[in-house]
């Protein structure tokens, strides 16, 4: 089982190594950046929307702190360009984009450590700076739909973990009676990754609104009375657009299992979100 262990994670190591040269190798122009430790050169792992918002950050601290430009790393992958242009093009402390050291973010030598039981206090002090933000941030100033102050809508979108559709219909059933007063808004995408339509809960939500970008989707969520998702991106993208003073009733419908475990390890849990265990939702979960 050691040695098992032990080749797994030469093989990774090793792997992670030639990826990187080629990256290296596909940016000739860039190569003299490489010995530069001055400045800082950000990339995540994953390419998810939560995934770039747990550094968000980063890049403000690391100037105001340290007094460190960060470039994002060409090489830097996300799901849909539309995420790096909200987290990272908006970012007015990202002095541009160039290829160097994977000197932040979580690189393959990252180890991550739970210190302050928030993902992004422990990632500010993982990085070597002091701990200010409790929150992901966007720097998008996020508009005011009119007619959407006393909606709430559901974002119940999942790209990996599939969701038991009659068990959730329950559970939004209560939750509809929490909110008496608020008409249930279904949010709508060109691609939807659940098979759950609002016409067959029709007893549920009123109508649909229809996302036509990122960035509306943010106006959405600013403008909204609450709003409804998974433990996913868009709930974190609703804790960094409530903050500390936003109004917005930001619930995240999470497997209890899944909760504790992330609790546990001080992973992707804020506080200005109420979180609402469920159990036995989970359909499975995809490779």
């Amino acid at each position: 089982m050691i040695l098992k262990k032990n080749f797994k994670k030469v093989f990774n190591n090793t792997r992670n190594k030639i990826v990187r040269i080629k990256e290296r190798m596909e940016y000739p122009s860039d190569l003299l950046n490489f010995g530069n430790n001055t400045e800082k050169y950000l990339r995540h792992y994953h390419g998810g929307l939560g995934d770039a918002l747990v550094f968000s950050t980063l890049p403000e601290e690391f100037l105001k702190q340290k007094q460190l430009k960060t470039y994002m790393l060409k090489s830097t992958k996300t799901r849909n360009k539309e995420i790096f242009d909200l987290i990272w093009g908006c970012n007015p402390y990202i002095a541009g984009i160039k290829e160097g050291p994977w000197n932040a973010g979580d690189n393959s030598k990252f180890v991550y450590k739970n210190f302050f039981n928030n993902t992004i206090l422990n990632m500010e002090y993982l990085h070597g700076l002091d701990p200010i933000n409790k929150y992901p941030k966007i720097y998008y100033k996020p508009k005011k739909i009119p007619g959407l102050e006393n909606c709430i809508a559901a974002d119940l979108n999942s790209v990996t973990i599939k969701y038991d559709q009659s068990k959730l219909h329950g559970i939004l059933k209560g939750l509809k009676k929490d909110f008496i007063n608020q008409d249930f808004l279904w949010i709508e995408f060109c691609t939807n990754f659940q098979e759950f339509e609002q016409n067959n809960h029709k007893n549920i939500f009123c109508n649909t609104i229809q996302v036509k970008n990122i960035f509306h989707y943010c106006d959405i969520i600013n403008s909204l009375y609450g709003f409804i998702s998974f433990c996913s991106g868009s709930s974190h993208l609703s804790s960094a657009i409530k903050g500390d003073l936003g109004r917005l009733e930001s619930i995240c419908l999470i497997d209890e299992e899944v909760y504790n475990y992330q609790y546990k390890k001080g992973i992707y849990l804020f506080d200005n979100i109420n979180y609402v265990k469920i159990n036995g939702c989970i359909k499975n979960l995809e490779n």
